[in-house]
């Protein structure tokens, strides 16, 4: 930078020819200092205002992360609320229709046997007669439990099928495997010895149909096939199983 010249500045001292130029210019040149200075704060505001936005963007992430978590949560409690059958909290009708096909799709293409159970409680519209809703919907709450605690593996599925009538899906059970669980949902109710006014027994029991598939026929046929082996302990007296096979 040329320094104007001045008629009192006839002669520079050695330091300042030496390298004190810059210290000169500022004191000749006090509208630089003022630029310098004030591009000096312009650039430490521009670094504040800079500092500041990214603690709030990171303040706005942190805020956005936490609610996508919310978010997923209450996405998988409403899944779950819509599979799950309010009064006894098992699986619903359309869990157990999707749980089904699944596991039949799994049965065809690995030639797995699958077993279904259909159960009705015996003379439910009479014990609500008697004993009314609430302990109608006491008894449906009782006998659910009671079917989830007959079934011992992972894979095995309860779902209430649709009024009183429970569904029962057996993931790679034989006839004999699905006979046997079965008669312990049977004996497990029976031990339960809830009361039954209405009923010969005195109390509430189960009247079941089974049915087994192996990969073949249909899966309409497992179901028709189940839903014949229940009609048939439905005619036969009730508290029993039946066999249904598919044709």
């Amino acid at each position: 930078m040329l320094i104007p010249k001045s008629r009192h500045l006839t002669a520079l001292p050695p330091a300042a020819a030496a390298g004190e130029l810059f210290c000169l210019v500022f004191v000749v040149c006090p509208n630089l200092l003022m630029a310098l200075l004030l591009l000096l704060l312009g650039y430490g505001l521009a670094q504040n205002r800079t500092l500041k936005s990214d603690r709030t963007v990171r303040r706005q992430l942190k805020t956005l992360r936490a609610e996508r978590v919310k978010l997923a949560a209450r996405n998988r409690q409403l899944e779950r609320l819509a599979l799950e059958d309010p009064l006894t909290g098992v699986p619903n009708r359309r869990h157990f229709d999707r749980q089904l096909h699944k596991e039949w799709l799994r049965c065809r293409r690995q030639t797995r046997p699958l077993a279904l159970l259909l159960s009705d409680v015996d003379d439910f519209k009479r014990y609500n007669d008697c004993c009314g809703h609430p302990a109608g919907d006491a008894c449906l709450q009782d006998v659910a439990d009671a079917i989830q605690q007959s079934l011992k593996r992972p894979g095995d599925f309860v779902a209430r099928y649709g009024g009183e009538e429970f569904a029962i899906v057996l993931p790679d059970t034989d006839p004999e495997g699905a006979q046997h669980v079965a008669e312990q949902i049977r004996q497990n109710l029976c031990e339960l010895a809830l009361p039954h006014p209405a009923s010969a027994d005195g109390r509430v029991s189960l009247s079941i149909g089974l049915a087994h598939a192996d990969g073949t026929g249909s899966l309409d046929q497992l179901i028709e096939a189940a839903d014949r082996a229940l009609y048939v302990s439905k005619a036969r007296g009730k508290d029993r199983i039946s066999v249904g096979v598919p044709r």
